[in-house]
């Protein structure tokens, strides 16, 4: 798309060129004009484009075949590969997990100061920030796929294990679990706590990926820079679920891949702990 000068107000290109990808005024968007005119100002030339077919509606199923494409890769990619990989799960031996509590309410008040709980952290309260801060990265990592096969490419938390570090929580043996959410359960992996190097907690929740799920899905160049999203996404979830409990003490972004992996006894090159958040 080209876009000429402005000559008072917002130029005619840019009006023309909207309506030319069939968004002359989308419903609920009467600004559209003037929002694509502000990113012809602010440099961005080259992703305007892009930012208006994503305004119009019809993009994505009708306008440029992209939905014919997502299927045609859906088959290619069984075809050639077969399913993804499945995630790693718990046994029958593992350790059932109370029924998870309701969900406190959350106050921005929670949210931005949090006194400490005077209670200690035990498997039920555990089992509830799990539950509740994990619900939205574990829906799709058990889709049906013979209902739809485009389910095999919702990405979001479909890659991601959960281990869990617990050195003191009541009714849970000190050590690393993994946390199964199709069973609400902890599988103990038979390793000692571990967390990351100045940190202490009475437990320690990793989101850990597992990169064959997702460069399953995913593949070109970008696939790594969205998992380090979705992972951003789970944790801030998990965070405030444990702020809820009044449980949150605080999110790791950045921790040591070799230490972890070891502490963990995760598969070199196959898993790697993208975040963690302390429970307290």
């Amino acid at each position: 798309m080209t876009l000429t000068g402005r000559e008072g107000g917002v130029p005619a290109s840019v009006t023309d060129a909207l309506r030319r990808l069939g968004v002359p005024d989308p419903p609920g968007e009467p600004d559209t004009a003037r929002l694509a005119d502000a990113w012809r100002l602010a440099g961005w030339r080259e992703a305007l484009d892009s930012y208006l077919r994503s305004r119009d509606a019809s993009f994505y199923d009708r306008g440029e075949g992209f939905q014919d494409r997502r299927v045609q890769a859906v088959g290619s990619f069984l075809a050639g590969d077969g399913p993804p990989p499945p995630l790693r799960g718990a046994s029958a031996s593992a350790l059932a997990l109370p029924v998870p509590l309701p969900l406190p309410p959350v106050p921005l008040g929670r949210v931005l100061h949090q006194e400490p709980a005077d209670t200690p952290l035990d498997a039920a309260t555990l089992g509830s920030i799990l539950s509740h801060g994990l619900s939205r990265g574990t829906r799709h990592r058990r889709l049906d796929p013979t209902v739809d096969r485009l389910r095999y490419l919702r990405s979001f938390g479909s890659a991601f294990s959960y281990l869990v570090t617990c050195t003191d929580v009541a009714g849970v043996p000190a050590g690393c679990h993994l946390y199964d959410p199709a069973g609400h359960c902890l599988q103990p992996l038979g390793t000692a706590p571990y967390a990351p190097d100045g940190f202490q907690a009475r437990a320690v929740v990793f989101i850990v990926a597992e990169f064959a799920a997702y460069q399953w899905r995913y593949r070109h160049e970008r696939a790594l820079r969205h998992l380090y999203f979705d992972a951003g996404r789970t944790g801030h979830y998990l965070g405030v679920a444990a702020r809820a409990f009044a449980r949150a003490e605080a999110f790791i972004g950045g921790i040591d891949r070799r230490k972890s992996g070891q502490g963990l006894g995760l598969a070199q090159l196959a898993e790697e702990v993208l975040a963690g958040v302390l429970l307290r």
